[in-house]
């Protein structure tokens, strides 16, 4: 949906998914194009491999702004949970949102949370993944993958002698994470996680403030989640 060339919308790809108020919307936020990796981790409760794993699983690949980056699901037997964020450094405000699917894309569960007061953008990172995490071990979710713009947290989890900086984020996360037991943790591009990062950029965007939790997916983003399923 964002053109390689100009690395705007394109908005002949959004009018064949939204209807037209939402590709007025979507066009008027600017898109972020990454060329960071992309990664992922598979961890039991102790944040250690599984026994059939043993060593270690590194997925990279790099990201090319030519080609189209889109959501992909998890294995069979996991779920997905994709996180997003987006903070207003003038107002200090945040915006965060999860969306939990099936190895078929279908969402089951999704939410969306406004903070207030959040000072820095590495606050707001925590933040946003802490209350993720929470919410799938309240819901007692397992064999998760947790995927989103985090980065060095998940570099962090997995090398924490490596990032002194960030131990007390890590231990937050780890006492979260092992009261599960299996999940995996993963960077994806904003493409890759375009109906989480829509949700939390509608709380700074469009004053969509009222925090909830509810069964399946937005129905304002219905065609994108729809067509991500048809597309697999």
């Amino acid at each position: 949906m964002i053109d390689g060339a100009t690395r705007r919308w394109n908005l002949q790809a959004l009018e064949e998914i939204f209807v037209p108020g939402d590709v007025q919307l979507i066009a008027a936020s600017q898109p972020i194009v990454s060329r960071e990796d992309s990664f992922t981790w598979k961890f039991n409760r102790n944040g250690l491999m599984s026994e059939v794993d043993k060593e270690v699983e590194l997925e990279v690949t790099r990201n090319d702004v030519r080609a189209k980056k889109r959501w992909l699901p998890p294995e069979e037997s996991w779920l997905m949970c994709n996180v997003a964020f987006e903070w207003n450094k003038d107002t200090h405000s945040l915006g965060g949102a999860w969306v939990v699917r099936n190895h078929r894309g279908v969402a089951l569960t999704h939410s969306r949370r406004a903070f207030s007061r959040v000072g820095s953008l590495d606050d707001a990172r925590l933040k946003t993944l802490l209350w993720a995490l929470e919410s799938m071990m309240s819901m007692r979710y397992d064999r998760m993958v947790f995927a989103g713009d985090f980065k060095e947290l998940f570099l962090a989890f997995q090398n924490p002698h490596k990032w002194p900086a960030l131990r007390f984020q890590v231990e937050e996360m780890r006492i979260l994470l092992s009261r599960m037991k299996e999940f995996q943790l993963k960077k994806v591009s904003i493409e890759e996680n375009g109906g989480a990062s829509f949700i939390a950029q509608s709380i700074t965007r469009q004053n969509r403030s009222q925090s909830y939790v509810a069964i399946g997916h937005p129905s304002w983003l219905g065609e994108l989640f729809v067509n991500e399923c048809r597309s697999l």
